[in-house]
């Protein structure tokens, strides 16, 4: 019920009642001030805490280097089987951070040769002309503007 109908009908509550007295015998400046600060305190407070939560939030990396590799090479326009064979290479390398062989062209071409020498050292060239032609067709999609 809005204050202007409780002051009609003559009831008020008891606190709305204390807060009328309080304010007609007329307070200190030193405990109006008190409580205007203690209120500013609150708010800032509050404000602080909001940003120290967002803020921790979003220092939350992401810690797992295989799921961006896959996240990455989703989002580069590559067919499945690029993507296939990429994973399968960042694997067989066993690399930390398979990402950054995305980096630069001559990193990739790094990678992509000592990959084959492996293959061809362990005896495991399968479908070396289709896995070759694959490479160099991810190569150019990577790379084409750099």
């Amino acid at each position: 019920m809005p204050l202007a109908w409780q002051l009609a009908a003559g009831g008020l509550t008891p606190t709305q009642q204390a807060v009328r007295d309080r304010f007609q015998q007329g307070g200190s400046v030193t405990e109006t001030l008190f409580v205007f600060l203690a209120m500013i305190f609150a708010v800032l407070l509050l404000y602080l805490l909001t940003l120290w939560s967002r803020k921790n939030v979003q220092r939350r990396p992401n810690r797992n280097p295989r799921k961006l590799f896959i996240d990455v090479l989703s989002r580069l326009g590559l067919s499945p089987q690029q993507r296939e064979l990429l994973t399968r290479m960042a694997a067989d390398l066993c690399l930390k951070d398979p990402t950054a062989i995305l980096v630069s062209r001559a990193l990739f071409d790094k990678h992509v040769e000592e990959w084959w020498a492996g293959q061809r050292r362990s005896g495991q060239v399968r479908n070396y002309s289709i896995n070759r032609q694959l490479l160099a067709q991810a190569r150019h999609l990577l790379f084409a503007t750099s």
